[in-house]
């Protein structure tokens, strides 16, 4: 099963990032014939491997078909449907995913959009439906290292287009498809009420997280706790949320079946497997069906299946035929980290000690109290080194106490909060007129959590000043864990492959060999990283927008990326805030870092850009171009024009000069051809 699991995620993940070098189509008809081949050539796993391919190439292909077409955009168009999940909001906008019931000429029919509308007085309720009128672009994302990928994620959700709700009268609810809404609405009704019986905004967005898998309320604040202790598995429903409440049920049906008699343990029995089974998919449903929450129900139920069957299979089969429904039955699953990271731990997890399901009725699981510490110890360590890599890769954190701290907080939070919370939901669903009352025993729990957590985040080593610099040193202690934690049958590569790691080590590039330019997506606007062996500069610094800049999202995740912890220079060629929006985030994290702009700073603290200006890092030639004075100018025309120069090659930076400027410069400088232009 192992390799059949293994050869069907190689072929989704082919499938997703390598289109066929033939129209898909075709590719299809010729399946049946191709299918034999493979078959006859290599067995199950190279026709699995051939048919995920295929099937994951198809619906990529097919998302992709379902774009709209160039006309329909960037020009109002008014569509029907329903808001298609909980929304997210600021002070600003709000943004959610909304299904397409009908639009104008049949575009998007059942489509996802992802839509934004700035009017924060219209009500956009999950689960309500509406008449917008919208104005689409394609499903794209800004393509920089060390960024959130959002056309990633808008793939994943399979959202076929973007775009902003228009100010209009057209704007109205309207009757919704209420059956097709219902569980969403469901949802967010526990959410609605959860908000109104907890007067803590923060720690009802823990309950709604918990209860109903609702993160938008969760600040970047209380996410940053979460990381730096290595509990964010524990503040969202995650695998072992559900598991816990299928296992807790089943093991109180069991327990409370021991007073019945043995002529009824067959019946309990039985009573226990459905009720845990329904109840743990139920929460699963309840949380959206995420990745780890719908691995954990689907092992829970494969679990108890086999156990009420009494059939010895393994667990870590179980897992890996999981992992094959999983990834035919929706294969841009690969896509997202969680995917990864849910069915890596449980691996780590299992390697320690494969359990048969039928063990699980044998009274055996429970052991003396030292075994069971020693397990919660081992499961623990193997767990923290085991995911130090993933963590590095698709996060850049590393929690140094997360052991220590999940070694408490998990059983607390297992075996007192997460009970509690969960049966005050419901118990406040039920007798919403003692919500309140009910509810503020999770809350205060929640809070004391929060304390709890946020003082060992105060407590915990900074991973960052340890592992900054190569990022060779990352991999190295990331895959020193790794190694580790490697079940037996690898045991005899543990010193081949620290010898391969320490080799790349030893190799890692650090810096540009002379001179490199890095030219930052940014949309409207400019950002450009140039770097020397030793020195490094950012020559503007990206738009502001209402609630964020560039400077927060793109600039310096990029520099953080490029392992950059201090620069040399920033030069902001012009005050327009498509180049100068980012500058305030940028200076707070790099407060020393002179600057050089054609506009006063109003702090005093900037130099004025001239005509003249030149120096030389590492053999490269900056120089300034112009303007020679301010005076006369308007903002586009007095941009701090740069040349850089190596060896005869020249690049060019010209701020946003207009026809005049370029006409003076022209005039004034033999020098201008350059290899390299950012067009202003």
């Amino acid at each position: 099963m192992s390799v059949v699991a293994f050869a069907s995620l190689l072929g989704v993940v082919a499938g997703l990032w390598l289109r066929p070098p033939v129209d898909v189509l075709w590719l299809a008809a010729a399946a049946p014939s191709l299918l034999v081949l493979l078959w006859w050539l290599g067995g199950r796993p190279l026709l699995l491997l051939f048919g995920c391919y295929l099937w994951a190439a198809v619906h990529a292909d097919a998302w992709r078909a379902d774009w709209p077409a160039e006309a329909f955009y960037h020009r109002d168009i008014l569509i029907s449907g329903c808001v298609a999940g909980f929304t997210r909001g600021d002070e600003h906008s709000t943004a959610f995913l909304f299904r397409s019931g009908q639009t104008e000429g049949g575009l998007l029919r059942s489509q996802l959009v992802y839509l934004r509308i700035y009017n924060l007085d219209y009500s956009a309720a999950p689960g309500s439906c509406h008449d917008l009128l919208v104005r689409l672009k394609p499903p794209h994302g800004l393509s920089n290292a060390g960024q959130f990928d959002r056309q990633l994620w808008l793939m994943r959700q399979r959202v076929v287009a973007t775009g902003y709700v228009r100010a209009s009268p057209l704007n109205r609810p309207r009757p919704g498809r209420k059956q097709s809404t219902g569980l969403l609405r469901a949802r967010a009704a526990v959410d609605r009420s959860i908000s109104e019986s907890i007067a803590d905004p923060a720690i009802a967005a823990l309950v709604a997280g918990l209860s109903v898998g609702s993160r938008a309320g969760i600040s970047n604040r209380q996410w940053k706790v979460f990381r730096d202790t290595g509990t964010l598995h524990l503040m969202a429903i995650s695998g072992l949320h559900v598991a816990l409440v299928g296992g807790g049920l089943w093991w109180a049906i069991l327990w409370l079946g021991r007073f019945g008699g043995a002529r009824q343990q067959g019946r309990v029995m039985l009573l226990a497997c459905l009720v845990s089974v329904l109840c743990a998919v139920a929460y699963a449903m309840l949380a959206g069906w995420s990745v780890s929450a719908g691995r954990a129900a689907l092992m829970f139920a494969g679990f108890i299946l086999f156990a009420w069957l009494r059939r010895p299979v393994a667990a870590m089969e179980i897992m890996f035929c999981v992992l094959l429904v999983t990834v035919i039955g929706d294969p841009f699953v690969v896509l997202f980290g969680g995917f990864w990271m849910s069915f890596f731990a449980v691996g780590l997890l299992l390697t320690l000690r494969q359990p048969v399901a039928s063990e699980v009725g044998n009274g055996s699981v429970m052991g003396r109290l030292p075994a069971a510490v020693r397990r919660l110890l081992g499961a623990q360590w193997r767990l923290s080194a085991g995911l130090l890599l993933p963590n590095l890769l698709w996060f850049d954190s590393l929690a140094l106490l997360a052991p220590l701290v999940n070694v408490l907080a998990i059983p607390v939070f297992s075996l007192f909060i997460l009970p509690v919370t969960l049966l005050s939901v419901v118990v406040a669903q039920g007798l919403p007129d003692a919500a309140a009352a009910v509810l503020a025993i999770p809350a205060i729990l929640l809070g004391w959590c929060m304390h709890a957590l946020q003082w060992a985040a105060q407590l915990s080593p900074r991973a960052g000043d340890w592992l900054e610099g190569r990022a060779g040193a990352q991999a190295i202690l990331a895959l020193a864990g790794f190694i580790v934690v490697l079940p037996p049958p690898f045991r005899s590569l543990r010193v081949s492959v620290c010898a391969f790691m320490a080799a790349g080590y030893l190799f890692t590039p650090k810096a540009p060999d002379v001179l490199r330019v890095e030219v930052l997506d940014v949309g409207q606007g400019t950002a450009v990283l140039i770097r020397t062996r030793e020195h490094a500069m950012l020559f503007d610094t990206g738009p502001a927008w209402p609630g964020g800049d560039a400077g927060q999202t793109t600039v310096l995740p990029f520099l953080l990326a490029q392992e950059l912890r201090e620069l040399d220079l920033i030069l902001v060629s012009h005050a327009d805030g498509d180049h100068s929006g980012g500058l305030a985030s940028v200076r707070d994290k790099f407060p020393g870092t002179p600057l050089l702009t054609s506009y006063p700073d109003s702090r005093g603290d900037a130099w004025r850009c001239r005509q003249g200006m030149s120096w030389q890092w590492d053999d490269v030639e900056f120089r300034i171009l112009h303007p020679r004075s301010s005076a006369g100018w308007s903002d586009n025309n007095a941009s701090c024009v740069l040349a850089v120069t190596y060896r005869g090659a020249q690049a060019l930076f010209p701020g946003d000069i207009e026809a005049a400027a370029e006409t003076v410069m022209l005039a004034r400088h033999a020098r201008l051809r350059s290899q390299l232009v950012i067009v202003p």
